[in-house]
């Protein structure tokens, strides 16, 4: 690519640096929940949703082959059975680190403590500004990336 410096002179821009997207999984029972979520993280560049599951065990499986880098789960949902949720988790690709944000919408304090004692990285109400959510998503990638082999 070339860019103009005067009407006779021209000389070729830097590239610009490829966007390293981070994979994102979203479980959560509710069909219209993760799809809107799906649709508000996938409008930022840097994220992208390799996968959408119903519950964890249906997350874990997909996980084994999206290998996602941050699952957003909530905890509420049939046939999730916190913290053991978490654990199974973060822990199903043992070559691939996942975090872990839950992402609900019960502001319990004791559920909060559980799901950190669990191993999860952030506890956030859906509510949550979809800006501030991809900053988080971006910080716990960071977190775990340092066990991964891609960099982020």
């Amino acid at each position: 690519m070339y860019s103009m410096m005067r009407d006779s002179e021209w000389r070729p821009t830097k590239p610009e640096k490829p966007v390293i997207k981070i994979r994102v999984m979203i479980v959560d029972e509710h069909p219209a929940v993760r799809h809107a979520l799906k649709l508000r993280l996938e409008a930022f560049p840097n994220i992208e949703v390799v996968a959408v599951a119903q519950d964890c065990q249906e997350g874990m499986e997909k996980a084994r082959t999206a290998l996602p880098n941050v699952v957003l789960m909530e905890l509420k949902g049939r046939n999730t059975h916190q913290p053991a949720a978490i654990l199974e988790m973060s822990g199903v690709v043992p070559e691939n680190p996942l975090g872990v944000i839950i992402l609900t919408t019960y502001a319990d304090g004791e559920e909060q403590q559980a799901a950190f004692d669990a191993g999860a990285q952030r506890y956030l109400l859906k509510q949550i500004d979809t800006a501030k959510l991809v900053e988080e998503i971006e910080a716990v990638a960071r977190e775990t990336s340092d066990n991964r082999h891609m960099p982020i």
